[in-house]
């Protein structure tokens, strides 16, 4: 039986990313993580995975072949996502080298900010940070039940 914790992620070009954590990558799971990121009528670059299908009919859905070794058809391509996904492994791997399935979201969260925020300085990835957190209050306790 596979183990792995699955991590969703959408992102628009030149834009924002958001990852989620998931059980298992089902459709119905993609899905509802698409709908909740993405308007409806907008451009999805996907590979040929068959989860995508449902979106189909909300979105208009171009797709490369990976096993045909198709990986970029005019400016149709996954490799801003898939590039994502490599910071956000190599992140975990290089900075806490294990993350528990019941953290990942957290450390998802993590580098959905750093992604975010590629663009600023770290002064100003300190000053949005201070303003979010606000009176925001995290106990041991909390954290490790």
């Amino acid at each position: 039986m596979n183990k792995k914790t699955h991590v969703l992620g959408a992102l628009e070009r030149k834009g924002e990313i958001r990852y989620l954590q998931v059980e298992r990558a089902l459709a119905k799971n993609m899905r509802e993580f698409v709908l909740a990121n993405v308007k409806p009528g907008a451009i999805l670059h996907t590979d040929e995975y068959s989860g995508y299908r449902p979106s189909h009919r909300l979105y208009l859905v171009d797709s490369v072949a990976h096993g045909r070794g198709e990986y970029v058809r005019g400016n149709v391509h996954i490799n801003t996502i898939e590039g994502a996904f490599s910071l956000l492994k190599r992140g975990i791997i290089g900075i806490y080298h294990y993350v528990s399935p019941k953290h990942l979201q957290k450390y998802c969260h993590e580098f959905e900010y750093r992604y975010n925020t590629r663009n600023a300085t770290d002064t100003e990835r300190f000053d949005k940070v201070l303003e979010r957190v606000g009176n925001a209050r995290l106990r041991n306790i909390d954290l490790i039940t």
